[in-house]
């Protein structure tokens, strides 16, 4: 690397300098009074970090202060780019379009709970519904809480045995269904087994002013797939 760069670059300087160091750096920039800096040295590995976090930190967030420090004595109308402020960009930009209006979400789910409070216990459950407001699905998990002691729902994971908790069965409280099955139904409209029904599945409601109802399902019959508009995300105004 070190060779392409002389190659092709005929000013280019080397030198081999610890960012840690903060003479060190105050001198070469001193020296160089560069027209632009873009600093990427760095601890890279998060993991490696916190076996090591003295020296993470000498190297990531002292590294890059000394930088800053020599760029303001020695060329302050240079421009500076800095993993860290790329970093902080990256992040505000990331954390925008993951907003979303919780109170939006909040509704919905005492919405569903209020729907499945009526059901006679052991019941299986499926919400196969997006959030047509925003980016991400705050709607996936409705069901989680909803059906605590009450009911059994596709998206309730079991992580341990890579399976979902779906309906009552006998004396067994807990049954599980075929891993790629239950994130099927617990995601888009499908066919109900035999062995599945009968099974209640979250719907747009045909009740005005209402936005969702419950229906039943017998073998045969397909769950509901829907989007609703519940949560308006900030990232979604711009992508």
């Amino acid at each position: 690397m070190l060779g392409l760069l002389q190659g092709e670059i005929p000013d280019y300087r080397h030198g081999a300098i610890d960012v840690r160091g903060r003479e060190g750096i105050l001198g070469l920039v001193e020296d160089l009074r560069p027209d632009l800096i873009v600093h990427t040295a760095a601890q890279p590995s998060h993991d490696r970090g916190a076996a090591i976090p003295f020296f993470d930190f000498e190297a990531n967030e002292m590294g890059t202060l000394h930088l800053l420090e020599a760029a303001r004595r020695s060329c302050t109308e240079s421009p500076f780019i800095g993993h860290t402020r790329l970093l902080t960009a990256i992040t505000a930009i990331y954390f925008l379009f993951l907003y979303a209006d919780q109170r939006a979400l909040n509704r919905a789910d005492a919405e569903v709970a209020s729907l499945v409070s009526g059901l006679p216990y052991g019941q299986g459950v499926v919400a196969p519904m997006r959030d047509g407001g925003s980016r991400l699905n705050g709607l996936e998990r409705v069901l989680d809480w909803s059906c605590i002691g009450r009911c059994f729902d596709f998206a309730n994971a079991e992580p341990a045995a890579l399976a979902f908790r779906v309906q009552a069965t006998g004396p067994n409280p807990v049954a599980v269904a075929d891993f790629y099955r239950a994130l099927a139904m617990s995601h888009d409209e499908q066919t109900v087994t035999a062995d599945e029904a009968p099974l209640y599945s979250v719907c747009p409601s045909r009740v005005p002013g209402r936005r969702f109802e419950l229906r039943k399902v017998e073998a045969g019959e397909k769950t509901c797939s829907f989007s609703l508009p519940v949560t308006p995300s900030l990232g979604h105004l711009f992508w």
